[in-house]
């Protein structure tokens, strides 16, 4: 059966998201969220300060086909596949993790530090980058909860070695670390309008 691989997977992602959930004392901020969301933002909060979810985000008219680009120059693929949702700040009332764009090198600590104050308790991600953050930067500012690449991996122009060295981070969680990824090759899909 061709979906098996893929009904065992949303079934160990249910399993282990509802045990996960059973700990839970975080709350969404969207009433009657499902438990696989309470369970993963539950899980984002616990690896907060400890490990950051690597990433690619992906434009619509290009599909999931830079996910390939990251695991041929890795050997793995990122954790999160990403997409644009909005661009404002609606209040703490309305969002359950803040994250920032950051298309500049050095990941400036002030910026940082705004960030984690008008974020308070809630978790923090780095949205889009144009070069991705080093080991040794996210070591040094560790409640990024996830990185979202661009375009080329790394970064335009994008040190490879350096790339290889953040995927292969004891630091840096991909696809097949994830506690209930059961599926190690994620489908591909390819752009919708050609």
């Amino acid at each position: 059966m061709r979906f098996k691989p893929l009904l065992t997977s949303i079934l160990s992602l249910v399993i282990f998201m509802h045990s996960f959930s059973q700990e839970a004392s975080i709350k969404p901020v969207t009433q009657n969220a499902s438990e696989e969301a309470q369970a993963l933002l539950e899980f984002i909060y616990s690896i907060s300060d400890k490990q950051t979810l690597s990433g690619q985000h992906c434009a619509p008219l290009v599909g999931s086909t830079r996910l390939s680009v990251v695991h041929r120059r890795t050997g793995h693929y990122p954790a999160l596949f990403g997409q644009d949702f909005g661009f404002s700040y609606p209040g703490d009332a309305y969002v359950d993790i803040l994250a920032t764009d950051v298309y500049t090198k050095g990941f400036n600590r002030v910026n940082y530090d705004q960030l984690l104050d008008l974020a308070g308790e809630k978790p923090i991600a780095l949205g889009e980058v144009g070069a991705t953050p080093s080991p040794e930067k996210l070591k040094e500012q560790p409640k990024w909860t996830w990185f979202m690449s661009w375009g080329e991996s790394g970064g335009p122009g994008g040190n490879f070695r350096s790339f290889l060295d953040l995927y292969n981070s004891d630091q840096v969680l991909t696809h097949k670390e994830l506690p209930w990824v059961k599926v190690q090759e994620p489908y591909l899909h390819h752009p919708v309008l050609k």
